[in-house]
């Protein structure tokens, strides 16, 4: 079956026309969904979803950062040790 998937957001933050979040086919109409690699189905019934895996082991949209996160950076000494019991450099 060849089949050309619509566009789709990873955060779900768009104004979708419902004509664009299906695939047409002849008989039938089949929603699309994006997942991660940790997704697991809820729905023992799939037939009428398309589903993408996007290869990433995190669930989405991403938790932003805390104000108290500070971003890791390969030229900054880390005097803390982190979760590993190691500081850097």
């Amino acid at each position: 079956m060849n089949i050309n998937a619509p566009w789709f957001s990873c955060t779900g933050n768009v104004n979708l026309k419902q004509d664009d979040n299906y695939i047409k086919q002849p008989s039938k109409a089949i929603s699309t969904k994006l997942v991660t690699s940790c997704w697991k189905s809820s729905n023992g019934d799939l037939s009428s979803e398309l589903i993408f895996r996007l290869p990433v082991p995190y669930k989405l949209p991403p938790q932003p950062y805390s104000p108290e996160d500070v971003p890791w950076s390969w030229d900054r000494q880390y005097t803390h040790k982190d979760v590993y019991g190691y500081v850097w450099p």
